[in-house]
């Protein structure tokens, strides 16, 4: 089961860091601007940043393990969705379809190991799970600079699916099913909308500032709407019995310093 874990967190990892290697060739083989360049690794940071709260939450409702799977369906597809494209909108649009199943991968593997294992086998779990972020960031230029110059650039999205495959199987045999009935929360559909928006707006934002000027209408628009909603989030959070997202959290004084 762990093995399932670590492959959900690795897989993303290591495929951010060989798509910044492979840029280059990218953009040759597919007459890419840089603009499109930049979208590429955007695309991906835009649907990951807006939905990774959302995946959580909807983990702990619906079941952990079936947006686990869900996710890895997801990336899996995406990835051999990215590696078939023959055109830079293609390539673009599959990212952004791989960082929604990211969403998913991140949150759910963590949550997963946290109901699953107990005590000191839990602390050895999660180091395990941890530690193969850190060997993806080792790893990732060499495995995507090998793959590029002896295989070719959609290589460095095909070796996500055999991967993915394995932790499909895996997953489906040995994780056990759980979700948050502790305190019988429900979904919190106000809350899941002003959130997810409000983050796709900000981040949006944030990335094209540079290119269009922090000063442009569609800039400042973005940043407008981002606050309304975002304010209306805090609210809406503030006043649900059931948040996806307890402000209370924010006074715990670890948590706290943590964050500021």
């Amino acid at each position: 089961m762990l093995v399932a874990m670590v492959f959900g967190l690795f897989m993303p990892m290591l495929d951010n860091l060989v798509v910044n290697v492979a840029l280059p060739t990218i953009q040759r083989r597919l007459g890419a601007g840089i603009s499109e360049l930049q979208w590429i690794i955007d695309a991906y940071t835009l649907t990951f940043a807006a939905f990774m709260l959302t995946g959580g939450t909807l983990a702990d409702h619906y079941g952990r393990k079936r947006l686990f799977l869900i996710g890895l369906s997801i990336f899996t597809l995406g990835s051999l969705a990215c590696g078939l494209s023959s055109g830079i909108q293609e390539l673009i649009a599959f990212r952004a379809l791989q960082g929604l199943g990211a969403t998913m991968l991140l949150p759910g593997s963590l949550s997963i190991l946290t109901a699953t294992f107990a005590g000191r086998e839990r602390g050895a779990a999660i180091g395990i799970w941890s530690a193969s972020s850190g060997l993806a960031v080792a790893i990732g230029p060499l495995v995507g600079g090998f793959l590029v110059q002896h295989v070719g650039w959609q290589a460095i999205f095909f070796v996500n699916v055999p991967i993915g495959v394995l932790a499909l199987a895996l997953t489906v045999v040995v994780v056990p099913e759980s979700r948050d009935t502790a305190r019988g929360r429900r979904l919190d559909p106000p809350g899941v909308l002003t959130g997810t928006l409000g983050l796709f707006a900000l981040v949006y934002a944030t990335i094209e500032g540079n290119s269009r000027g922090w000063t442009n209408g569609v800039i400042l628009g973005a940043f407008a709407l981002a606050a309304v909603l975002l304010a209306a989030f805090v609210w809406i959070e503030a006043h649900r019995t059931s948040p996806m997202l307890p402000l209370g959290f924010f006074r715990v004084p670890t948590l706290a310093a943590a964050i500021g």
